[in-house]
């Protein structure tokens, strides 16, 4: 059945009959299973939120909602970094789950570890410290991620550039010595490219090697700094260099 509706015509659906309609206890006409009536569809005011889709029931509506989000409505998504994190009130470091990137219907939801003690707000994507994991891994380790992201890690460059490319973020690297000697750099604009791109840092100069001191690699999306070259990855191989 339709029905006009200014200059739309709307397709009605079945609805079950409110207790409090006239013809509720009109069993002669209604009989007694299901009293349903024809009505306009709850979902033409898009009651569903972040992408999600809206389904006809005979009670109202239902929201199907993406990996990223929840609730009724699906009103609750999951936040995209550490810095919404800390921002939402979270004030302990350590992993939690994320889903970074424009449009929360096409994403998966991840699992990162969240710097809160420093600052605020800091993504790890990096940590080496103690020599357990073996970092001179192929390029697919390295597209992918490795490790323990309570311990060494790394996060993985496909998801490292779903992070950096929804906004702009400061890369901020610490560094400890073998003489227990520590060293932070800031760089602005971090953002790294997609694979078909070679996984290209841009607007930082970046080259480190492997040592028994420790590194810790975090981002978050402030930017202060400027005019940095670019930097260079390349492949030998199968391997990524650093």
């Amino acid at each position: 059945m339709t029905s006009l509706d200014s200059d739309d015509v709307i397709q009605m659906v079945p609805k079950r009959l409110p207790h409090d309609h006239p013809l509720a206890d009109r069993t002669e006409l209604m009989g007694n299973d299901l009293k349903l009536i024809c009505a306009k569809p709850d979902c033409l005011s898009n009651p569903c939120l972040h992408g999600s889709t809206c389904t006809e029931t005979y009670d109202g509506y239902e929201c199907l909602c993406s990996v990223c989000s929840s609730g009724n409505q699906c009103q609750d998504k999951l936040l995209k970094d550490c810095s919404e994190i800390y921002a939402s009130g979270e004030r302990i470091s350590g992993v939690y789950k994320i889903c970074p990137g424009s449009n929360v219907e096409d994403k998966e939801p991840i699992d990162v570890y969240c710097n809160i003690d420093e600052d605020g707000g800091w993504l790890v994507f990096q940590r080496r410290q103690d020599g357990t994991v073996d970092f001179y891994q192929n390029w697919a380790a390295y597209k992918n991620g490795f490790g323990d992201l309570e311990a060494e890690f790394w996060l993985g460059n496909d998801i490292i550039h779903r992070i950096t490319y929804q906004g702009n973020y400061t890369l901020r690297i610490y560094m400890v010595d073998l003489n227990g000697q520590s060293s932070t750099a800031l760089y602005n604009n971090f953002r790294v490219a997609n694979e078909s791109e070679g996984y290209r840092l841009k607007d930082l100069t970046y080259n480190a090697t492997s040592s028994n001191g420790g590194s810790i690699v975090l981002l978050k999306p402030t930017a202060f700094y400027n005019d940095l070259p670019p930097i260079q990855f390349s492949k030998n191989g199968n391997y990524i260099l650093y």
